[in-house]
């Protein structure tokens, strides 16, 4: 089992009741008729408009055509100019730890409180296969970065509507990837998401194909300390225990703090397509933080990889952010 330990808490048990599913299918099929419509909706062409990139009807002379001779604008030539040419993919926008967009009409709003990140560096090539169509690992220096995210959501709201009872609060822990799309949006890919509540994982799950799973997830907190613990819910379920001590020190971020936070969206796939979900907040607040105890096996069941096994690279805490989800739009 990957291991990190410097002391080892006592950790509570983990016994919940099953949340009642009442509403849960009628909120899914109107947020999934949401989503359909909003990811479908890719204007195309005006009819008439001659194709500007390759094909029959060019506008243009030859030497404008991607410098292919009179005459060559079949289908396979065509390919065969995209082979020996591909498109280089666009640069990464620039890292800011403030949001580069408004959100006017939030879909969802939210608190995210007693924020802990923790990460280490891998290959690109050992992740990219988990990445959505579209969007490739997004790297600093030669490395990309597993990430094990712990936090407690609170004040879930439907757009400007007041914040759902009950299921509208709850910790939540994550494992995620980071990524950047052909346009340069930089963002996260989820690969798990941890969650007490059964209502927003079936929702999540089912509308917005995130990969959400019900799980025994609690947050304590010991004065200073703090200790995260969530089990899946399921025969051996993998589980992830970590256990912080806070300060209220500020801590700078720095470069590789920014790499890993300045993210103002979410990449995921849905319905056979893969969306960008902008999110909007005031930028990170930092404290120093000092791991105590991490024992965790969700990283490797979400990525087949035992870097949980070492000590993170990176380990921060913030107090927390209340954050905006915009309209998913098409990557």
């Amino acid at each position: 089992m990957p291991r990190v330990v410097v002391i080892s808490p006592p950790f509570p048990s983990h016994a919940q009741p099953m949340p009642v599913l009442a509403g849960a299918l009628a909120c899914r099929d109107r947020l999934a008729r949401h989503l359909v419509h909003v990811v479908s909706a890719v204007p195309a062409p005006p009819a008439g408009t001659a194709d500007t990139t390759l094909g029959e009807g060019t506008a243009g002379t030859a030497s404008e055509r991607v410098g292919r001779p009179e005459g060559s604008g079949t289908p396979g030539h065509q390919q065969e100019v995209l082979m020996a040419h591909p498109p280089a993919p666009a640069p990464g926008e620039p890292l800011s730890r403030a949001a580069p967009h408004e959100i006017a009409r939030p879909l969802f709003r939210q608190f995210w409180d007693d924020v802990v990140l923790l990460h280490w560096p891998v290959a690109p090539g050992a992740v990219a296969h988990h990445f959505p169509e579209g969007t490739r690992p997004d790297v600093v220096g030669a490395h990309t970065y597993v990430g094990l995210v712990f936090f407690r959501m609170r004040g879930l709201a439907l757009g400007r509507g007041p914040a759902l009872p009950v299921v509208g609060s709850f910790t939540e822990v994550n494992v995620r990837l980071y990524s950047v799309d052909e346009e340069g949006r930089r963002g996260v890919v989820f690969r798990t998401l941890d969650c007490e509540r059964l209502l927003p994982t079936v929702v999540a799950r089912s509308v917005w194909r995130l990969p959400y799973h019900w799980a025994s997830t609690r947050s304590l907190h010991f004065g200073d300390r703090l200790l995260f613990t969530t089990r899946r819910r399921r025969i051996r379920g993998p589980v992830s225990r970590v256990w912080i001590a806070r300060s209220e020190r500020p801590y700078v971020p720095g470069e590789l703090d920014d790499f890993l936070t300045a993210r103002w969206g979410l990449h995921a796939r849905a319905w056979g397509r893969t969306y960008f979900w902008p999110v909007h907040h005031a930028p990170w607040t930092f404290r120093e933080v000092a791991l105590l105890s991490l024992d965790d096996q969700l990283v490797e069941a979400a990525t087949r990889l035992q870097v949980a096994a070492r000590t993170p690279a990176s380990v921060l805490y913030s107090p927390g952010v209340r954050v905006r989800f915009g309209t998913p739009t098409r990557a």
